[in-house]
């Protein structure tokens, strides 16, 4: 199996844990926003739509983080992560991380966008300092062409509310000792565990923190807001995923 994806992506990293958790072998290849896309589509036979990663390549082609997870869980010898009995309220929890990553995400590109800092630092390392003013524009309208796929202006003084409203839900649910959305460990928790990423990354021993540093990806407000998740997510990562190095 082959898995694309963006490794500092919380979509990506539903995908990964699953394949993890049940030691699956498969193959990571990193995805890149435009030559990447181009190989993909040729890959996929894909020359038109909407084209957004994680997706897998094993007996056909699986193309979100939920569908991945699903095939994973059906292949591994481990701890199933989709009960049957429970699948109306897993899926219902998923659906609540979606939203919330979206709205995570369009906080983060928006306020990241007109930051010479955060432009500066999607550029290679090697690019001389003299040259970074001249490449921002390019960059900028980059993330401008990502802002306008996933229509993130749309809904601007909305994108807070959506995120606490996901973790309201998420912190009337969980604690450090109540850790399990459904009562053992599942793919909801995974779900909602990734939808912190964008207020306080977790330790990079478990995944990359991306684009603009952990500054950039942190929301202190909301962490603030939120300190008994952030402690329940770090919990269960260190009980239920192993390091990026193992």
């Amino acid at each position: 199996m082959r898995l694309f994806g963006i490794p500092f992506s919380p979509w990506t990293e539903k995908a990964r844990w699953v394949l993890d958790h049940h030691r699956l072998d498969y193959t990571f290849q990193e995805h890149g926003p435009v030559l990447g896309e181009l190989r993909l589509r040729a890959l996929m036979r894909q020359p038109t739509g909407r084209m957004t990663v994680p997706v897998l390549e094993a007996d056909r082609w699986y193309k979100d983080s939920f569908e991945i997870a699903r095939h994973a869980d059906g292949l591994g010898q481990g701890h199933r992560l989709f009960p049957p009995e429970r699948l109306d309220e897993l899926a219902a929890w998923n659906a609540r991380s979606e939203v919330a990553l979206a709205a995570a995400r369009a906080i983060f590109l928006l306020g990241s966008v007109d930051q010479p800092r955060f432009l500066d630092s999607v550029l290679p390392p090697g690019v001389p300092a003299g040259m970074r003013p001249l490449l921002r524009p390019m960059l900028r309208r980059g993330m401008e062409s990502l802002i306008q796929k996933y229509r993130m202006r749309e809904d601007t003084g909305r994108h807070e509310s959506v995120v606490t409203e996901a973790l309201d839900a998420l912190a009337a649910t969980v604690s450090l000792e109540r850790p399990y959305l459904l009562g053992a460990f599942s793919y909801a928790d995974i779900a909602m565990a990734v939808t912190l990423q964008g207020v306080s990354p977790v330790d990079e021993a478990f995944m990359p923190v991306g684009l603009g540093g952990r500054e950039a990806w942190s929301q202190p407000r909301l962490a603030a807001r939120y300190p008994g998740l952030i402690q329940w997510r770090d919990a269960l990562y260190a009980k239920h995923r192993r390091p990026a190095t193992a």
